[in-house]
């Protein structure tokens, strides 16, 4: 369904530069199959925005190839537009001074989505997500989860078969942002659509995907099931300790390096992370032996601590 074959990008816009040498966006080769649902993930500046704009036709690329579904994002841009909908978090992509029934109405024409099919899908998005109570009051007076739930509908009347979500939900309150997860899931997955979406609250990756792009410095640095990442770096417990003197590692030495890692290290304190199996009572006994402990703290991993992990 998409094809990258030696993407490369750049906000340098020298006009005398024939070959640019720092790309803000580098990837040789990525197949990505349709009804996907993508995370992509990466610190800020990591170019995860930039490649969402190349994927959706915002940026051109410097050099290589992009193909979406057969469309050029760029050449085929007419045509590839009615076939993905992009929602920057940051920006609303709403007229401010209309209503919603009014914004749905603006889009379905702008897209030529038949009258019976766009009412069809904007009515079901309504009840869906509770909105009828304010559908006929100027989106400026909405309120922040109004406003974005109204975002979610327009993005969907014309049945896209693309979705490209740059921190849609962004501060969005707890029972608002699971209504309409819950709801996306199910059309996602009944319309078979792909999913690329960017989103800084990691438990929205979690129930949304079931895929990680990570990019450090433009580049995929790793690609994988977030099912894989979590069954093999979540099963483990962080163990932080606090100590007097110099600590010593006679009883543990013959576990560290697989069923304890040392991640952090400084005079009078130190973390371990220790498979999930290890026995605290045997640790902590292990421990005390030969040094003297001030507290010791547990907690269980976590997929953002995974994450900074793999950019250390």
């Amino acid at each position: 369904m998409i094809e990258i074959n030696n993407l490369k990008y750049s906000y340098d816009k020298s006009f005398f530069r024939k070959k640019l040498s720092n790309y803000n966006i580098e990837i040789e080769n990525l197949s990505i199959k349709k009804g996907s649902k993508i995370t992509i993930c990466g610190l800020n500046g990591s170019g995860k925005s930039t490649f969402i704009k190349l994927l959706s036709g915002v940026l051109s690329a410097n050099e290589g190839k992009i193909n979406v579904m057969g469309f050029n994002p760029i050449k085929d841009r007419k045509e590839y537009v009615k076939n993905i909908s992009v929602i920057w978090g940051q920006r609303s992509g709403l007229w401010q001074d209309l209503t919603p029934l009014e914004n749905f109405e603006v889009f379905s024409k702008l897209y030529r989505v038949n009258k019976f099919e766009a009412k069809k899908i904007i009515d079901k998005s309504i009840a869906e997500l509770n909105c009828e109570s304010f559908v006929n009051r100027q989106v400026r007076k909405l309120s922040l989860g109004q406003r974005i739930k109204i975002e979610i509908i327009a993005s969907l009347i014309h049945s896209p078969k693309i979705l490209f979500y740059d921190e849609a939900f962004l501060g969005l309150d707890f029972k608002s942002k699971a209504k309409i997860i819950e709801y996306l899931n199910r059309y996602i997955e009944e319309n078979d659509v792909t999913l690329f979406l960017i989103s800084h609250d990691i438990e929205d990756l979690v129930q949304m995907c079931d895929e990680m792009l990570f990019l450090e410095k433009g580049r995929v640095i790793l690609r994988d099931k977030i099912k894989n990442i979590i069954n093999k770096d979540l099963e483990r417990t962080n163990v932080k300790i606090n100590f007097y003197g110099m600590f010593k590692f006679d009883n543990i030495k013959e576990y560290i390096g697989n069923e304890i890692i040392i991640t952090k290290q400084s005079d009078n304190f130190i973390e371990l992370s220790v498979i999930a199996s290890f026995n605290r009572s045997n640790l902590i006994r292990l421990l005390a032996n030969d040094n003297n402990l001030l507290n010791i703290e547990f907690s269980q991993n976590s997929l953002e601590n995974v994450l900074l992990q793999i950019v250390k």
